[in-house]
């Protein structure tokens, strides 16, 4: 690679990459685009179906039963799934970890408070009996190199060291490389929080310090060997990791499983906390909830049993209704009135991502969203900066959509990812930026309001030039008789710039989006009894939708068919385009009008009254009251 003719050249050779050039200094900076938290940006588009499992997995499933057991105290002892003949890949890495460690150790000496607490985590590690000194030279060992990652915003523990499984060695390969990451087994962000708004009553907690109350097996921890002294005038010592080790490439799925297993073998005594622990937690966060305090307070003890069986401490308590966590010590309770949906605390990021947060006292969803202005603004910054905002429901799709656009426009561009932005993209990126601190202003309320088990949902679906989006909302009744709306969640997608298709096909595929995500919330809420209306404003559609599917061209044919199969053909309406709240989140909207528009927020006024049990097939409510006004 040649910048110009003044600078270096790097070229990549059988022995890696070298520098060649004719300069007195030089300093080296390698710089890693963070593509994970990108990848995540436009991952809420989708509403894939994750429950396929591989031969991979499969393995996986039968070496965990195969190899776990449990111990008298009730802990778990687990192996990791190495791939088969994973010793030859691994060579000698002690000099490249001591080499690391000096480095880091020159860090701490400079950070006094990153010194501080990287020496009391590990101090607790020795304490805990989670690391042992490596008394015995009998076998080859794995060296993990490791560094802190500071957690301004945690309660307890203000930093986590990361132990690097994924440093490549000489031959480029990793201890990741030649271990197995095992199937996913968590609920997704989008299904849990759904599924948790039906309750009227809610609780949620963590699993304190959860990958490490689980023993790795003593024949591998050899492979978790790291340097570590607590003072420079101290010999340098190494160390071996006894239990599961944030870092490793399966231990998302180890944590899980061990749960899952915990509640296999103890569903005989507690049944439905057993069933709540396979089915309520994302990694080691518990939400859940019950429709009366009496059956929550039962739950949450069950719950504090079951883990305590496993060797595992329910903590940081949370609820709505004060009175269901009044059995629980202080201790156990949390003091923070907020929790956050991020999905930095299960990955290796060290991003802030921009998340949901959950206030307890006034059971709403908020925002605290701030990006601050920065003095440049390359292509790779601000790509990292829209990639933070998450938003796992879509109640701010019609904002997200409008920063989705100009991270497309930012991505084809020719640009290259160190160079500043021209003044137009620079503009519209500051337009939005300036705007994101009104969102702190919202507050959605978490229940729906779902008093008994029957929810109507009306989706509505449409689609741009730019962009297509669908919004679904609940329907039920309250306590009073009258009949409440509330959005649900919503799905945006920018339009595909490589391929133009007409703006009749590009709604029919924005009514499959549509049936994708209303079959989501079918499988999410399996418990309610869903009665299901879908709105389009496009006639077009609706004509493909209700005609013969014999008659259509492939490409029609094919998205009718599996629309149909989720949402029968008598179950769609027409919604004039004025009244269909989708089109403020296929068009965009900035915060400031957003804050304000009721049309997406509650969707349109006539849902409240909407008869639609008695309603004809393609109604489309306020048609009489038009032609009532057109006659006079």
């Amino acid at each position: 690679m040649r910048s110009d003719s003044s600078y270096p050249v790097a070229q990549q050779t059988r022995v890696g990459w070298i520098l060649c050039g004719n300069v007195k200094t030089f300093n080296c900076f390698v710089t890693l685009n963070n593509l994970e938290d990108m990848a995540r940006f436009w991952e809420t588009e989708e509403c894939g179906d994750t429950s396929t499992i591989t031969s991979e997995e499969e393995h996986c499933e039968e070496y965990y039963n195969l190899t776990t057991s449990r111990m008298e105290n009730g802990q778990y002892v687990v192996q990791m799934p190495m791939k088969p003949n994973y010793e030859a890949n691994l060579i000698d890495t002690k000099s490249q970890a001591i080499a690391q460690f000096l480095q880091l150790e020159r860090k701490m000496l400079t950070n006094k408070n990153l010194q501080h607490e990287y020496k009391r985590f590990m101090e607790e590690y020795i304490t805990m009996g989670h690391m042992q000194p490596v008394i015995t030279e009998n076998k080859p060992r794995v060296y993990l190199p490791h560094h802190g990652v500071l957690r301004a915003e945690s309660t307890t523990t203000k930093l986590r060291v990361v132990f690097n499984a994924s440093y490549k060695t000489k031959n480029s390969s990793s201890l990741n490389d030649n271990m197995y990451c095992g199937p996913n087994l968590q609920k997704d962000m989008f299904t849990l929080l759904t599924s948790w708004r039906t309750y009227r009553y809610v609780f949620t907690a963590d699993v304190e310090k959860l990958y490490r109350f689980i023993w790795l097996y003593a024949e591998q921890q050899h492979l978790q060997t790291i340097i570590w002294r607590s003072h420079p005038k101290e010999s340098l010592q190494e160390w071996e990791l006894g239990t599961v080790t944030y870092g490793m490439k399966c231990a998302f799925y180890l944590p899980m499983r061990t749960l899952h297993k915990l509640a296999q073998d103890e569903q005989d005594n507690y049944p439905e906390a057993s069933k709540v622990l396979r089915s309520s937690f994302y990694m080691d966060d518990l939400v859940h909830g019950k429709d009366t305090i009496e059956a929550s307070k039962e739950l949450v003890a069950q719950l504090v049993e079951l883990l305590k069986k496993g060797g595992f401490n329910l903590r940081k308590w949370k609820s709505n209704e004060a009175t269901i966590l009044a059995d629980l010590l202080d201790d156990q309770r949390s003091s923070d009135a907020h929790i956050n949906f991020s999905p930095e605390q299960t990955t290796n990021s060290t991003t802030k991502m921009l998340g949901m947060r959950w206030n307890q006292s006034s059971d709403c969803f908020t925002y605290s969203w701030n990006l601050s202005e920065k003095k440049t603004l390359p292509k790779r910054t601000l790509l990292s900066e829209i990639s933070k905002l998450y938003d796992p429901l879509g109640f701010l799709s019609p904002f997200i959509i409008k920063t989705k656009l100009l991270f497309q426009k930012i991505w084809i561009s020719k640009i290259s990812w160190d160079e500043r932005l021209c003044d137009e993209l620079t503009n519209e990126w500051e337009t939005l930026r300036k705007e994101i601190p009104l969102l702190c202003q919202i507050a959605m309320p978490r229940w729906l309001q779902c008093h008994g088990t029957e929810i109507e949902i009306h989706g509505f679906c449409d689609a741009s030039e730019k962009a297509d989006a669908c919004v679904l909302y609940s329907r039920v009744r309250n306590l009073n008789g009258e009949y409440v709306t509330t959005l649900v969640t919503a799905k945006t997608k920018v339009a595909p710039l490589n391929k133009r298709i007409t703006l009749p096909r590009m709604e029919l595929c924005e009514a499959l989006l549509l049936a994708k995500l209303i079959e989501k919330v079918k499988q999410t809420l399996v418990e309610k009894k869903l009665q299901i209306r879908c709105w389009s404003d496009s006639k077009v559609v609706l004509a493909w939708l209700q005609g013969d599917i014999n008659r259509w061209e492939k490409y029609v044919a094919n998205r009718v068919a599996q629309i149909n199969n989720v949402i029968p053909a008598t179950h769609w309406n027409y919604v004039r385009s004025e009244e269909n709240p989708a089109d403020c989140a296929s068009r965009g909207l900035l915060p400031s009008k957003l804050l304000e528009f009721k049309l997406w927020w509650e969707g349109p006024s006539w849902l409240k009254t909407y008869d639609s049990k008695n309603s004809q097939d393609n109604y489309c409510p306020g048609t009489e009251k038009t032609r009532s006004n057109r006659s006079k």
